[in-house]
């Protein structure tokens, strides 16, 4: 079996190309036939991906972040096995996986001979997703967060927090429609996660049961509310602790559609758009591409 890994050299402000030498040297350790392929733009990582041959017996592995992972699974033809390498900002869907490992060799190792795992896959406009998309709040986060992280002028983790905020201190709600399957609701919004993984944003936990492999989506809608109430809601929301709490919907679904009448910004696997009087419909594929565990 041949092992392709693609890097991200922008990915953690360098930490994916930091790491490109020590793959090689564990690649070259264990005789394991291997091609590293870095990225030189923005989608570059999905035309890589797209150029493999599913016939052939090859394992590819993001090197980066959430943002390469996106762009990976994109072009990626599902039934080649998919590897992880965590060097992103956030690397919110590998802690979703719950893989245990002591260094980045030790991690490589479990990799390459480790099995594999089918997940579900969402779809979101031409997109596809395997941890989360959003809309609102978080997903306003998430786009300050990364061009500050872009910029090198904060820590990954300080980023997070200072977007966070900066973005409560005057949050804006959206009136939306959403229907879940055959459920439909009016509501007024902070934010609306639709998760595959646990975790967004850095760490936010919107979906502490979520499983990645059980043919559902797991729906989080947050209300519109009072300032302190948010200050309030925070801490809960990065633990996973929220679930309960007044102004606080979840939901299961296989189908979610989210219609606002102005601009809104939604994210999939931390990767920002803008949508305009956009119906945005999400549904999982089971079991269309592997992660290797």
């Amino acid at each position: 079996m041949k092992h392709i890994f693609i890097i991200n050299p922008e990915s953690g402000q360098g930490e994916a190309l930091a790491n490109k030498d020590l793959i090689e040297s564990v690649a070259l350790r264990y005789n394991i036939p291997y091609q590293i392929l870095l990225t030189q733009y923005k989608g570059h990582a999905t035309t890589l991906a797209s150029n493999i041959n599913p016939k052939e017996n090859i394992t590819v592995y993001s090197v980066g972040g959430d943002g390469t992972l996106f762009e990976i699974v994109q072009g990626l033809d599902p039934s080649i096995p998919l590897g992880i390498i965590p060097c992103g900002s956030g690397n919110d869907f590998f802690r979703s996986l719950d893989i245990q490992y002591n260094n980045l060799e030790d991690l490589l190792i479990k990799l390459i001979t480790g099995e594999t795992m089918p997940i579900d896959i969402g779809t979101c406009l031409h997109h596809r997703f395997i941890n989360c998309t959003s809309c609102g709040l978080d997903a306003e986060i998430n786009d300050a967060a990364t061009k500050l992280i872009r910029k090198k002028i904060v820590p990954k983790k300080i980023a997070y927090m200072a977007a966070t905020l900066k973005a409560i201190i005057r949050p804006t709600y959206y009136p939306l429609t959403i229907t879940i399957d055959n459920l439909e609701l009016q509501k007024e919004c902070l934010l609306i996660s639709i998760m595959n993984g646990k975790y967004y944003g850095g760490g936010f936990t919107p979906a502490p049961d979520a499983k990645l492999n059980d043919g559902l989506l797991d729906i989080c809608i947050v209300e519109k509310m009072p300032y302190l109430k948010i200050l309030k809601l925070l801490p809960k929301y990065l633990k996973g602790k929220h679930q309960g709490t007044p102004g606080i919907l979840n939901y299961q679904g296989k189908k979610i559609t989210i219609t606002s009448d102005k601009k809104i910004m939604f994210e999939s696997d931390g990767e920002c758009y803008l949508a305009s009087k956009e119906e945005i419909t999400l549904h999982p594929l089971q079991s269309n591409i592997k992660i290797l565990k």
